[in-house]
Parts: C-alpha cells; sequence; structure tokens
C-alpha cells in the first residue's frame, strides 16, 4: 500500500524496473491495472513497513488484515511515464555492471 498515486499506478501495470526522480515515476508495466483505496480507517497496527521500499522514503507499506477498499480508476500506461526500449536496455546493462536485480532504479539514467 502506498500513499503516492503515481508509484500505485506504476505497480498496477505488472512492471519489472521501476525509477523516480524529480521529474516522476516511469517504468516498463504494460498492463492495464486498477487503483484502489482503502475505503476505511486504518490504525498504526494494521501496517507494516514494506522489506524492499521502492526508495528510501519508504512510500509503502504492508497491511497486517484484510481491508475494504474502493475502486478508484481502471488504469493504462502512459506514454510520458514508460521507459523506452534503450532506456530499459541501459538500465539491465547498468544493473548487469553493478550486480543489481531489481525492479527498483532511484538514481539518474544519464
Amino acid at each position: 500500500m502506498t500513499e503516492n498515486r503515481d508509484l500505485a499506478r506504476a505497480f498496477s501495470h505488472q512492471l519489472t524496473l521501476l525509477g523516480h526522480s524529480e521529474s516522476g515515476v516511469r517504468h516498463n508495466g504494460s498492463a492495464r491495472g486498477y487503483l484502489y483505496v482503502v475505503a476505511e480507517p486504518l490504525a498504526s497496527d494494521d501496517l507494516t513497513p514494506h522489506p524492499h521500499p521502492a526508495n528510501a522514503d519508504r512510500w509503502e507499506w504492508l497491511v497486517t488484515r484484510t481491508v475494504c477498499v474502493r475502486l478508484l480508476e481502471r488504469t493504462e500506461p502512459r506514454a510520458d511515464e514508460l521507459y523506452t526500449d534503450a532506456e530499459v536496455a541501459l538500465l539491465r546493462a547498468n544493473q548487469r555492471e553493478l550486480g543489481v536485480r531489481t525492479f527498483v532504479w532511484d538514481v539518474p539514467l544519464y
């Protein structure tokens, strides 16, 4: 779960690469998705920090119980949030060079 709408949208597209910077969230997901909002109050003990967050600011949590949600929208990947094939190739090459195997990339491409 996240309060960051752009991050939630990105994850709804079944991505394998995710990046974020001042200009926004970028990814390589191509699936149609769904964006939900929690439709009931949550207490602090309903959440735990995600063990592998998308960034150091810890934008994500795991929910420790079943909660009611409400559909906000069906999502489609937008051209302005998608990595190009060339950018994906560069990210993969950088990952291989660094020995990193993660879908999160939080450093500039260039």
